[in-house]
């Protein structure tokens, strides 16, 4: 800055106006320069508030707009100031740029926060500024939204005669009013309540200016916007009025106010609430009270979903202290509340709905000390303490309301034992009943009472699904052979084996009989629990009113076993004539998860030589039955095994006329008929495979007969030359070659995939005849050797079919060929048959190479190539043939097995290829335990020939250690080896004790050797049951887990064993390579 300059500044910071004018006159320095804190004079003149100075300096011509380096203006700077003269002496100047902001802030806005009124009417006087009254500096704030939080209300006044927004909002959504609240500016407010543009109703963050007033507990402010909004009673959007506003914010004096100018105290929210329900919900005691003492109903209700008292709405928002003083001014503490339930109005009180809260314990306590009836019931005579166990209270809450007088024995709604014998259905955590039953229930009262006509009127014992309750309840006095309603004792729904025993140990009636003769026979479940109650006499003979006995009510095969075995007449009938087969049918499979069993029953009597269509005194065969229970999965075992679908009952009625909704052509049954036929109608009109699977899943089973012809599906896929339907069909049946080749473009069948894509359908398809006789003895065989298609006479072959079946007339399939290949096909099969009988291996190959397909073909005793390789000890020929895909699990027409020829030859080396191949199916079961005529098994074979090793290998896959023949002789009986007598003792030892010494029977087990283990745990008894059966029937869970962990740790130890090398590390096998698990002869290779 030059000499001239730095004089000229001091000059005017001095406000020296002679050296100005001088230096101004001559030219000595510019008036428009800046100094070093770039500011120019005119900026330091009216900073100073130098009035004369600054109209010199105007006069010369200062730049009255120039902008400092802070971007302020001179006139800007008169307006921070207050300078009043020196603002209209700049407005005065035409060239003055008013448009120019500060920081985004007009010089009204910096006038506004500064509280310079006069220099406000000076900017609003001038047109040119007027529009600074409704500008926005950058936080959406208006000059008004300025004037109002800095409690200016002479400029507010001012700004409100000029502005046309007095509603404008900011960036956070706040009106000019909104900010008089939020700052307390009660004489802004004032102003601006007076101003009927000034909008009262507008939300801000879901809140009107009432509701956020009285939040921040200004009275006056409340007072004035309730005055400003008018009518007293209006409503805001939420439907309260100011005087439920100001309740919810807990102000008194306002409450007051708003009474006394008129405001309703009954009136009831959008919601139906009134004052004081509103006081209440929010806790706010002094409210509460002055309400009351202004004449408010305790009693009114709430005309809500809860439809509730004050004193109830207290209570369920935990404001006990409201509560308290509600219960002091007289409201009823057991008035009922319609919402005791969540659910329902059931007609409890506040103590029944705090007993169903988990959490509610205090509640609980403030409830009964303050006079709650402890006995109060609900519609359905339920008490607070029922349902305080329904809802899985804490003992001590339970004990609490004992001791307080909560009753134990309620006449209806079922009592609190009831209710823990409820919620406790699996029987697993005893210590709720076993508690309510030492805290002195009456045993022997009914507890499940609930004034219905269904009621059973049950006794505890009944009821009790856990041993150490039985045993508490007898101990107490209960009466073991009390009757419910129907008559039946507690034997009758004893639960558990232990149960049952424990009941007639204490001299329940074993014989005892209901209403409808019915015994506790009639109604086993469990197998462990039939075996108790034969042993103690129980008769299985027994007939029930209507001739029912208990062989016609078997739920599962080891049942109806047990009661043959203990003389059971299989061909028993009712009074009406039914046969076990016909209740079979009648069962509600479906619904009832009991009866899962009995299509396995009804076969198990087919098999045991009842007549699949044997009818009823009403000509009700079986399946007449099923269609009137709509029992399909027993109408699938009766197809299976040849029923009559064209018989007619005495009423001249097919079964699928006796359909339960055949008239409506609905019901499963009725479509299972029709399902029937599309299938047939699919495969002789060639309509094909998806529709034929479609319609499979409806009727569960492939081996079905048309009419008097007794044609199957496969006799007619077979006479249509359908090849890919015959492959359809047979897909389950066909076996591969031990190579990557496949046979007519199937996919080999891996041991976890069906070729089908469809597990349900595989496993209906797998079950398929292939040699089923039609009405003229005729298999599908004969009729693909009449046909002309060499490949499904392959096809059926590979599958087993009897290559010299014989018609009524006698006709083989190779008499009826007419074509010279499917009589080369079947004179090969026969000269195969005779190569292996004589041992010619060369021309055993020879034809193989030829055509391997027919190296699961069986004569007429369904014995196979194999069965006679095995048979004259061809070791080599046995390999080849194995090779080829022989089947090692055919049983034959005697019953016989390889197995079975094996453990006669006593040759080990035989009975570790058959392993080796055995296929892992459903049939395996079939294939280890299958009997020869004399009832002879491949276990009783090998104990009578001292075979120690197929003994164990049999064993762990499943054979039946105490199967009997028909001289009544089990393989213990037959053994002379010292190793095969103790391991079969051993087990039938520890079968015996795992009834009641499970404990002992596990530590046992985890002495044993691995090969012992899992001959002992992988074999079953005569009834199917194995030792984990046993066990988990009539242990407790926590055995029963014990066992599964130790077979999950014994299967990892085996693995470790077999496989050293690729197991060394800690292993980590997944669920599917421990069911790949080889128990020690690759029987799953």
């Amino acid at each position: 800055m030059s000499n001239s300059n730095s004089l000229f500044f001091d000059a005017v910071e001095n406000n020296d106006l002679t050296t100005v004018k001088n230096m101004i006159q001559n030219k000595m320095v510019d008036v428009n320069s800046f100094n070093s804190f770039g500011k120019t004079s005119l900026h330091i003149s009216v900073e100073k508030g130098f009035i004369e100075l600054t109209k010199e300096l105007i006069d010369a011509k200062s730049d009255i707009n120039a902008l400092a380096s802070d971007e302020t203006t001179p006139f800007s700077i008169a307006a921070e100031n207050g300078n009043s003269i020196l603002i209209e002496l700049l407005l005065g100047q035409s060239n003055l740029d008013v448009s120019r902001s500060y920081h985004e802030k007009t010089t009204l806005h910096i006038a506004c926060e500064k509280g310079h009124t006069d220099v406000v009417k000076a900017l609003l006087a001038d047109h040119r500024c007027t529009h600074y009254v409704n500008m926005k500096d950058s936080s959406g704030k208006t000059p008004t939204h300025i004037a109002v939080e800095y409690g200016r209300t002479n400029i507010l006044s001012n700004l409100l005669a000029k502005t046309h927004d007095v509603n404008a909002v900011d960036k956070n959504g706040c009106t000019p009013l909104w900010i008089a609240i939020e700052n307390n500016q009660e004489k802004c407010a004032q102003i601006l309540l007076k101003d009927e543009r000034v909008d009262v109703k507008t939300r801000h963050f879901s809140q009107t200016p009432l509701e956020r007033a009285l939040k921040e507990k200004n009275t006056n402010i409340s007072k004035l916007i309730i005055d400003r909004v008018g009518g007293i009673e209006i409503t805001d959007e939420d439907g309260l009025n100011p005087l439920h506003r100001a309740v919810d914010a807990g102000m008194v004096d306002v409450v007051d106010y708003v009474i006394k100018k008129g405001a309703n105290i009954q009136s009831k929210t959008k919601n139906g609430n009134t004052p004081l329900h509103v006081a209440a919900r929010s806790g706010h005691l002094e409210v509460a009270k002055f309400l009351v003492d202004n004449g408010a109903d305790i009693h009114a209700r709430s005309e809500n979903y809860y439809n509730c008292t004050p004193l109830q709405l207290a209570v369920i928002c935990s404001k006990l202290e409201v509560a308290k003083f509600l219960i002091s001014v007289g409201s009823d503490i057991n008035a009922h509340f319609p919402r005791a339930h969540y659910a329902m109005d059931r007609g409890g009180t506040l103590l029944h709905w705090a007993s169903r809260e988990m959490d509610e314990e205090e509640i609980i306590r403030f409830l009964v000390e303050n006079g709650a009836d402890v006995n109060a019931t609900e519609y359905d005579g339920r008490t607070p303490l029922c349902l305080l166990v329904k809802h899985h209270g804490s003992f001590a809450v339970m004990r609490y309301l004992i001791e307080k007088g909560a009753t134990l024995n309620n006449e209806r709604g079922g009592t609190p034992l009831y209710w823990a014998f409820s919620v406790d259905y699996g029987g697993h955590d005893p210590k709720v009943a076993d508690f309510l039953i030492e805290m002195g229930t009456d045993v022997n009262s009914c507890i499940d009472y609930h004034g219905d006509e269904w009621d059973q009127m049950r006794t505890a014992l009944h009821l009790a699904r856990h041993l150490s309750t039985v045993e508490l309840l007898i101990d107490k006095g209960a009466n073991v052979n009390a009757m419910d309603k129907s008559l039946n004792t507690p034997l009758h729904v004893a639960r558990t084996p232990s149960i049952a025993k424990c009941l007639l140990e204490h001299g329940a009636e074993v014989n005892a009989s209901n209403e409808s003769g019915d015994t506790p026979l009639h109604f086993v479940q469990n197998f462990h629990t039939a075996k108790i109650l034969i042993e103690k006499g129980g008769n299985v003979s027994a007939c029930n009113n209507e001739g029912y006995t208990p062989l016609h009510t078997a739920r599962n095969i080891a049942i109806a076993k047990l009661l043959l075995e203990n003389g059971a007449e299989l061909k028993a009938v009712t009074k009406d004539g039914k046969t076990v087969v016909h209740t079979g049918a009648e069962a509600d499979v479906i619904s009832l998860s009991q009866y899962t069993g009995v299509p396995e029953v009804v076969e198990f009597f087919l098999q045991k030589g009842i007549d699949v269509n044997v009818a009823d005194d009403s000509g009700n065969t079986p399946l007449h039955c099923c269609g009137t229970s709509d029992n399909i999965q027993v109408a699938a075992v009766l197809l299976e095994k040849g029923a009559n679908t064209k018989a007619l009952n005495k009423s001249n009625k097919t079964p699928v006329e006796c359909g339960r909704f055949f008239d409506s052509g609905g019901g499963t049954f009725c479509r299972m008929f029709h399902a029937i036929d599309e299938i047939f109608t699919a495969i002789i009109d060639n309509e094909g495979i998806d529709r034929v699977r479609r319609f499979l899943r409806e009727v569960k089973t492939i081996n079905l007969t048309q009419d008097d012809s007794k044609l199957t599906p496969l006799h007619h896929a077979v006479k249509q030359n359908n090849k890919k339907m015959v492959q359809f069909l047979l897909q389950e049946k066909i076996t591969q070659k031990n190579t990557s080749r496949t046979f007519l473009g199937l996919p080999f069948k891996s041991k976890r995939t069906s070729r089908s894509c469809d597990l349900y359908t595989a496993s209906i398809l797998d079950k398929i005849n292939v040699n089923p006789r039609c009405k003229n003895n005729w298999t599908p065989l004969h009729y693909a050797a009449k046909g002309d298609d060499p490949e499904s006479v392959t096809l059926l072959l590979q599958c087993g079919a009897a290559y010299e079946a014989k018609t009524k007339e006698g006709k083989t399939p190779l008499d009826l060929a007419e074509c010279n290949s499917i009589r080369e096909i079947l004179t090969m099969a026969d000269e195969f048959f005779e190569a292996v009988k004589k041992g010619k291996k060369d021309l055993i190959s020879e034809i193989l190479k030829k055509n391997y397909g027919i190296v699961n073909a069986v004569d007429s005793n369904g014995c196979s190539p194999l069965y006679f390789a095995v048979s004259n000890a061809w070791k080599d020929i046995t390999s080849l043939l194995l090779e080829n895909g022989a089947n090692v699990a055919l049983v034959t027409n005697s019953g016989s097995t390889l197995l079975h020829l094996a453990a006669a030859k006593g040759d080990a080396e035989l009975t570790d290829t058959i392993f080796k191949h055995a296929k892992k199916n459903g049939s395996l079961n079939v294939f280890v335990n299958a009997e020869e005529e004399k009832g002879t098994t491949a276990l009783h074979v090998a104990a009578q020939n001292s075979l120690v090793k197929m003994v164990k290998a049999l064993l762990k896959h499943g054979a039946t250690y105490n199967a009997r023949n028909e001289e009544n002789k089990r393989p213990l009986d037959l053994s002379r080896s010292e190793d095969i007598t103790n391991i079969l003792a051993l087990i039938e030892e520890l079968f015996v004790a795992a009834v009641e010494r499970s404990e002992e029977v596990l530590s046992r087990l985890d002495t044993l050797e691995l090969d012992d283990f899992f001959a002992v745990t992988k074999t079953c008894d005569y009834y199917g049951q194995t030792l984990a059966n046993i066990i988990e029937n009539n242990a407790q869970p926590s055995v029963t887990h014990k066992l599964s962990e130790m077979m999950k740790l014994k299967e990892r130890e085996h693995l470790l064993q077999t496989n050293p090398c690729h197991y060394s590390q800690n292993p980590c096998h997944s669920e599917e390579e421990l069911e790949d698990l080889d128990l020690g002869f690759g029987l799953f290779d």
